[in-house]
């Protein structure tokens, strides 16, 4: 009786510690795929960042190009088929681009001609980016000219909203896709100012859902 107790002891303890083994196993399969997802989820998390702080480093990067007119090295900044919607319409591809910021810059120092040079900066604020994936990214800011007047204050000359879809391409975040819409400007009708502030708003909605960009 009591070797038979003993040995159903001795099964029940040996079936118990199986039992556990199985449990304990089972508990670290989990925590190692629970640690291995993190691990994406932590890599993920500082991928976004990082391309999101290389972002904002190149919309800064835009403007000091802007305001020198270095349009060799502005166009850097668009992926080789990027597209840009101004007032005229939609250029495609570097060259295009190059051409349009050439030409205006020349019009406008014509029209400057003979007068006294005077003091001027441009300002980006407002800046949000989003990355989408691991290619993609939205991004939106306000842009803001500043004039020297005569008297030697100055004034906002004009401002708007870039509304952006970039794209990795070969290692590099390059615009893939930027609407420019002028919500302040000299001599434009407050109406005129609603409609671009609207279509600012849906070219985001299409910015974020990454459609900008074929």
């Amino acid at each position: 009786m009591t070797r038979s107790f003993g040995t159903r002891k001795v099964a029940f303890l040996c079936g118990a510690a199986a039992a556990l083994s199985m449990v304990l196993l089972a508990g670290g399969s989990v925590s190692y795929h629970a640690l291995a997802s993190d691990k994406a989820n932590l890599e993920q998390r500082v991928a976004a960042l990082e391309a999101e702080s290389e972002i904002r480093w190149k919309l800064q990067d835009y403007m000091r190009l802007l305001q020198s007119a270095d349009w060799d090295n502005y166009i850097k900044l668009f992926a080789p088929n990027g597209k840009i919607d101004i007032v005229e319409g939609i250029l495609t591809g570097r060259e295009a681009i190059k051409n349009r910021m050439a030409n205006a810059t020349a019009r406008m120092a014509k029209a400057r001609a003979g007068q006294p040079v005077r003091q001027r900066g441009d300002v980006l604020s407002n800046i949000k980016v989003k990355v989408t994936g691991p290619n993609t990214a939205a991004a939106q800011s306000r842009f803001t000219m500043l004039g020297e007047n005569a008297d030697g204050s100055f004034s906002v000359t004009g401002s708007g909203w870039y509304t952006d879809q970039w794209v990795k391409q070969n290692g590099e975040w390059m615009i893939g896709y930027r609407a420019v819409h002028w919500d302040m400007l000299h001599g434009q009708k407050a109406d005129a100012a609603a409609k671009e502030v609207d279509a600012t708003r849906k070219i985001e909605l299409e910015s974020l859902d990454n459609k900008l960009v074929n």
